[in-house]
């Protein structure tokens, strides 16, 4: 492959300064977790060349057949007696394809009729060369079959295959050693039901990056302006480093279980539901994910409204001192408040106001960056009993065993995950009204790996090319969206509900309004928002204005100066604004990269200001989380006013923990925290109010005196906010951090769309600003499209898809993405489901998609694979692997 990279844009030298977004550092490295050599050595050579044999065969004779048949059908009109019966004969035959006789073919040489009989002797030929042909082709490819299956036992057989998949599905892996010993030839429906999901995880782990466990190890990188090369390698040989623990969902059943064991929730103090307030008369509060079964469910916006009574504001009297009552304390000292009532009608009280979830016992998952378990032991030790001395020795050895997991072997791993299964049991035994086991918590660990020793930086040559290509698209986005659509979609709801300039005491109350009104906001003025999605169309109808103009070439390449001014047309925002990039580097070789001849490839953006790394920077080696902290919020403390103060949100996923970024923190109701009190702020102590000069949200703490101090949200978890509960969504909106450029390339716009034939594939060319592609070529294939497969013949079946693609134009490799219908059973995988790698030269790929889709009315999106496994420069011992990055870019200005 040679030159990738042609430019076919000139930018004037006058042109005017234009905003810069800039990289920051470190850089977030991920490579896949095994070289691409494992699915390359999947292509069924031998096979392949015999479909192509086959299909240019069938194409003579799809462009001459009828033109033999129609020579024959006007001389059988002319002739007579035998001679007739021969025509006749051969015109059936060529018409459907046998092989004509012999002697009705000799009958040709009574006709005077020039290059008929040698057509004719051409189609026989023909014909028998495909049918030696299709003979041919099936034998080989159950030769190359097996041959390709003993590659697949030798891959599977990997330790950090077997340890990846340990980890993402333990049921498949147990299966591993049955197919790997299993014979090629007579595998049963149950190693070919491995051979299929095994697949799936070694095309993830050799054709993409992933960021968990050995599927995809993390690299540390960094953005260093001052190197000279696009980008340098430090070290060759790297060291993985496993760290693992317990999936914090698993935690939660546990905390879940423990406070329903008698003899421990009769010491644990009582605690009053965070999220309760006092409106008038009522008391209003939020049934939380503590009280329930599930601690994956949210109910934030589930709100309960109660009467007042004497008794009830005795409760809420007790718990305004922050006093730690348990039960039977609490008990006693409503006796001596209310002498009046009866003990038992007093008892009868309390435990409805448990099962309200007004209250509950205090036993704490932190959701800051702390072993969760550990801290389950530690609050046990102020419970007397006995049970709960053996519970804190079993959460003891459990965290061990989750925590030495990583470092076994994959034998020792099965007896540790045994073992971790039958403490869970005995732990979870104490509560036996749940009627849980350990089976129905899924996977137990969430690991990750990292390469040690090796080190990725990016040069001022590839800085350069990103900072320029990117700026005009990313400003073209950040004055088309401003501060995002969901803080604009809050702003225009707020503004409704408190007027312009309005202010609330009651976040709390706030939030599941908020989510009403979200629910009919047809209804609602809408100002901000309606702009908004006004821009929205106008630059989906750009792109494809765009690409309509370039309908039947490969590649469209677009003027950056028509972004720019777009960008102009769309406001002048002058805010803080960050984002981060995924992205691939596609070049031949590290030689042709380094001469400049490479593009750029955007794979997806996320919120920026480091939300990307948060999940990453305290595994990886000699981390610098505190020098990037300390430089990028530069641009954020030129409102000197706002105390930056990170947002607690952790809830029960693994993906959120990460190391502390701000002093101060916001802590919403059920999402405790390990740090000190003085620094922590409750929900119920901020008030929000509308700043009309900057139409912006803003956030106060309300002191005891009377005053208040203006405080920056900032939420740094890794979660998409439509995962977090309505009051956390509502938080994480005000973040500056909180959005990311969405609807940057046309196939994320729905605004506009192209009538097709429904069994017509559409093609949509490349999308290209100088280096950087912003959208891949791309196909559509409709369910009518979509090849037929032959029950209980993989042979043909694969040929039929080989053929398919071969016909339709398409690249040999390409990423797959399978659209669902919504009514789809499969709702877990409907619509933009992650892409798959697919090769239509290797039976196992197609077997994986034949799989996946099954019999479901599905749509595919076929995107080229670029960088293609010939542009995968990057190596290691002379074996190519993935390589990604993830770089965040800064604007500057004000908050």
């Amino acid at each position: 492959m040679t030159d990738v990279y042609q430019s076919s844009i000139v930018i004037a030298a006058d042109q005017p300064v234009q905003p810069t977004w800039q990289p920051a550092s470190p850089v977030l490295v991920r490579l896949a977790g095994t070289s691409y050599k494992h699915l390359h050595n999947l292509k069924f050579e031998r096979t392949i060349s015999l479909f192509q044999v086959i299909l240019r065969q069938q194409r003579w004779l799809d462009n001459h057949t009828q033109a033999i048949v129609d020579v024959l059908y006007g001389l059988i009109g002319t002739t007579q007696g035998s001679l007739k019966s021969s025509l006749v004969a051969l015109k059936r035959d060529i018409f459907n394809r046998r092989l004509p006789l012999r002697s009705d073919v000799a009958s040709l040489r009574n006709l005077d009729h020039p290059n008929l009989r040698g057509q004719v002797l051409r189609f026989r030929r023909t014909l028998q060369q495909l049918q030696r042909a299709w003979r041919e082709a099936r034998l080989v490819f159950e030769q190359e079959l097996q041959a390709k299956r003993r590659l697949l036992q030798q891959s599977y057989a990997q330790p950090a295959f077997q340890k990846a998949v340990q980890v993402a599905s333990s049921t498949l892996a147990s299966s591993l050693p049955r197919y790997i010993n299993a014979d090629p030839s007579q595998l049963r429906s149950r190693e070919r039901k491995t051979e299929v999901g095994a697949y799936q995880y070694l095309m993830r782990m050799a054709g993409k990056t992933s960021p968990f466990s050995h599927f995809g190890p993390l690299v540390l990188g960094s953005a260093d302006p001052k190197l000279a090369q696009p980008v340098a390698i430090e070290g060759q040989m790297p060291q993985a480093r496993a760290v693992s623990q317990l999936r914090r969902s698993v935690g939660g059943a546990i905390r879940n279980a423990l406070v329903r064991i008698p003899a421990i929730k009769a010491d644990l103090p009582l605690r009053l539901n965070p999220s309760s307030f006092v409106d008038g008369e009522s008391l209003v509060f939020s049934r939380l994910r503590q009280q329930l079964d599930d601690p994956n469910q949210y109910f934030a916006s589930w709100q309960r409204r109660g009467k007042r009574s004497p008794l009830l504001d005795s409760v809420l009297a007790v718990f305004a001192d922050q006093q730690q009552l348990s039960h039977a304390e609490l008990l006693e000292l409503l006796q001596t408040q209310h002498p009046e009532l009866a003990p038992a009608k007093l008892a009868q009280t309390i435990n409805q106001l448990l099962a309200s979830g007004l209250l509950f016992y205090n036993l704490d998952l932190p959701s800051d960056y702390r072993d969760p378990l550990l801290a389950l032991v530690d609050q046990l030790a102020d419970v007397p009993s006995t049970e709960a001395g053996q519970v804190r020795e079993l959460l003891q050895s459990l965290a061990e065993s989750a925590q030495a997991y990583a470092q076994a072997t994959v034998a020792q791993r099965w007896q540790l995950e045994q073992s971790m299964r039958q403490t869970i049991d005995q732990i979870l035994a104490f509560a036996p009204e749940l009627k849980q086991t350990s089976s129905q918590l899924g996977q137990l660990i969430v690991e990750d790996v990292v390469w040690d020793d090796l080190a990725v930086h990016l040069g001022q040559p590839l800085l350069a090319t990103l900072a320029s290509d990117l700026a005009p698209v990313l400003e073209c986005g950040f004055q088309r969206d401003g501060r995002g659509p969901a803080q604009s979609w809050l702003l225009d709801i707020f503004t409704h509900a408190f007027g312009e300039g309005g202010q609330t005491d009651t976040i709390l109350g706030f939030a599941p309004e908020y989510n009403r009104l979200s629910a009919h906001s047809s209804e609602l003025p809408m100002p901000r928002i309606n702009a908004i999605q006004q821009r929205q169309r106008r630059y989906g109808q750009f792109l494809h204005q765009a690409l309509d103009a370039e309908r039947e070439a490969r590649e469209c390449i677009l003027d950056p100066q028509a972004f720019w001014q777009l960008a102009a047309d769309f406001g002048q925002h002058n805010h803080y604004g960050s984002t981060s990039i995924q992205f691939q580097v596609a070049a031949s070789s590290q030689a042709a990269l380094a001469q400049g001849d490479y593009l750029v490839v955007l794979n997806y953006t996320l919120p920026g200001f480091g939300r990307f790394l948060t999940r990453y920077l305290s595994l990886l080696p000699t981390p610098s989380w505190q020098n990037y902290v300390q430089s990028a919020w530069q641009p954020l403390h030129n409102n000197a006013q706002a105390v930056p103060a990170e947002i607690v949100s952790v809830l029960e996923h693994n993906a959120q923990v990460h190391v502390p970024f701000t002093k101060h923190v916001i802590v919403p109701p059920d999402e405790p925290s390990y740090r000190s009190q003085s620094i922590q702020h409750g929900v119920g102590d901020l008030s929000l109010a509308h700043d009309p000069v900057a139409d912006q949200l803003r956030i106060y703490r309300r002191h005891a005196d009377g005053s208040q101090q203006e405080l920056l949200p900032l939420y740094m978890g890794f979660l998409h906010m439509v995962s977090l509960p309505i009051l956390q969504r509502v938080l994480a909106q005000l973040s500056p951090s909180s959005y990311h450029m969405e609807q940057l390339r046309p196939r994320e716009q729905t605004l506009v769309s192209r009538k097709q034939p429904t069994n017509a594939i559409s093609h949509t060319p490349r999308l290209r600003i100088g280096r950087l592609v912003l959208q891949r070529e791309s196909w559509n294939v409709p369910t009518a499209a979509i090849p037929s497969s032959v029950a209980n013949d993989e042979f043909m079946s694969f040929f039929n898809w080989y053929s398919w693609a071969e016909q339709a134009g398409l690249p040999s490799e390409v990423f797959v993405r399978i659209q669902r219908p919504l009514s789809s059973k499969h709702l877990n995988m409907w619509t933009n489901h992650k892409p798959l790698a697919l090769d239509f030269e290797n039976y196992f790929s197609i077997q994986m998609l034949r799989h996946v889709i099954a019999d479901d009315q599905v749509s595919l999106t076929l995107e080229e694979m670029l960088p293609s496994p010939q542009q995968q420069w990057f190596d290691l011992d002379q074996e190519p692997y993935v390589i990604e990055f993830q770089v965040e870019f800064n604007r500057g200005g004000s908050v």
